[in-house]
């Protein structure tokens, strides 16, 4: 962490990841106070956060060109948070198996990318932003 000091800020490194995260977001989430889709993207060094209610193809969602065959969508479906590893919930979910985008990002990149020590570092940005 290094510390803004003009503004008594902190500001966090990004976190160093290898695959690239792209995330989508419903226009309405970034009314929530605490919305984690934008600080998920923040937190990453290789993400992009897209804004929208749909997307004719994944180039138009990501803004460059990209083969669908290398790339897999996170969708967790019925799971259950506790099933996961993940007991925490940021703010009242729509339904109770949900998660915040941080912690669906963490459990991906724990298990694709570097390991614990990457959820770890998400789930602390997390924190951060309950605070």
């Amino acid at each position: 962490m290094l510390e803004n000091e003009t503004r008594g800020t902190v500001v966090v490194e990004p976190i160093e990841n290898r695959l690239f995260v792209l995330v989508l977001q419903h226009p309405q989430e970034k009314r929530e106070a605490i919305a984690t889709a934008a600080a998920s993207c923040a937190a990453l060094r290789q993400a992009r956060l897209a804004i929208g209610l749909s997307w004719p193809n994944l180039a138009r969602a990501l803004g460059r060109p990209a083969d669908p065959k290398r790339w897999a969508v996170l969708y967790l479906g019925s799971a259950r948070p506790a099933a996961l590893g993940l007991e925490r919930q940021v703010r009242r979910e729509p339904r109770r198996e949900a998660l915040a985008t941080l912690e669906a990002a963490a459990l991906l990149l724990k298990h694709l990318d570097g390991g614990p020590k990457i959820e770890a570092a998400l789930l602390d940005h997390l924190d951060r932003l309950i605070a």
